[in-house]
């Protein structure tokens, strides 16, 4: 049921279809789960940033959708809030990206994505700042989605 219908929401999302088929298994999604986390927090890691407060984030989306454009036609896993459940999702890049503000809707956390060999990736969070006394929207991007120039 859960598996479903949070297929069904992302397809909507993404403007593609996404079927069980398109779906990776436990611990494989496990895995590469906790590899994109130690990538992210690997300092030494090429990795482009990019920050935003809370109300510019058609900002962000906009650079998603660019993003975007480099990733046509190639799948890329996209994590979400039922990972544990079901599994994480192969997608095309692109159709995520594009739609970014629906797909994270139904992610439900943090919109993380990335090859499976982690080679590329994309990673949007939101984050509070007390600094800023608000919520702050971090782009992370590397690999192919290291921006040269599309910002």
């Amino acid at each position: 049921m859960i598996r479903d219908r949070w297929l069904n929401d992302l397809a909507l999302a993404c403007g593609t279809p996404v079927t069980s088929a398109d779906l990776i298994d436990l611990t494989e999604t496990a895995r590469l789960k906790n590899s994109f986390t130690a990538k992210l927090a690997d300092k030494d890691s090429p990795c482009w940033k990019a920050q935003w407060t809370k109300n510019c984030e058609s900002d962000a989306y906009r650079v998603l959708a660019a993003l975007g454009t480099q990733g046509i036609g190639i799948k890329f896993v996209l994590f979400s809030s039922v990972d544990d459940l079901i599994g994480a999702c192969v997608v095309d890049a692109s159709a995520v990206l594009e739609h970014a503000a629906d797909v994270w809707k139904v992610v439900k956390n943090d919109l993380n994505l990335a090859t499976a060999d982690l080679a590329a990736g994309v990673c949007l969070e939101s984050n509070y700042s007390s600094e800023q006394g608000g919520y702050l929207l971090d782009l992370s991007a590397w690999g192919r989605f290291f921006p040269s120039e599309i910002v």
